[in-house]
């Protein structure tokens, strides 16, 4: 699932069984991390990748990700 340049949306929830995700997060463009986590929580992929991070600090998305079970965030 890539999810463009988008905020977290409802239809998210409705979404089928996702392997992989990447998701944007580099507010005020697209979701801030609280928002990132919570779509990675709608859509419950294996792996969720962040993209389109600009100066978004990867090192908090980590922190702040590290208490999510079953999910593995993927930083290159």
């Amino acid at each position: 699932y890539i999810a463009g340049d988008t905020d977290l949306i409802p239809e998210m929830e409705d979404l089928p069984k996702i392997d992989i995700a990447f998701l944007p997060v580099m507010a005020p463009y697209t979701m801030d991390v609280k928002q990132f986590i919570e779509a990675a929580k709608k859509i419950r992929p294996s792996k969720v990748y962040p993209y389109h991070t600009g100066v978004t600090d990867l090192k908090r998305i980590s922190e702040m990700f590290s208490y999510e079970k079953g999910i593995d965030l993927v930083i290159p």
